[in-house]
């Protein structure tokens, strides 16, 4: 019983990760879509 509660506890850790890690993906995806599209947004974003 103890070994399956680790197990499950286990396996909520790394679909939390993953979901994390997803989003982060995400996120630099679009940053990175949104910069190739229009690199004075940076430059507009430094200064």
């Amino acid at each position: 019983m103890h070994d399956e509660l680790n197990a499950s506890n286990v396996t909520l850790k790394i679909k939390a990760t993953m979901s994390l890690l997803t989003s982060y993906i995400v996120a630099i995806s679009s940053v990175d879509i949104s910069v190739s599209l229009n690199p004075r947004a940076i430059l507009q974003f430094h200064f």
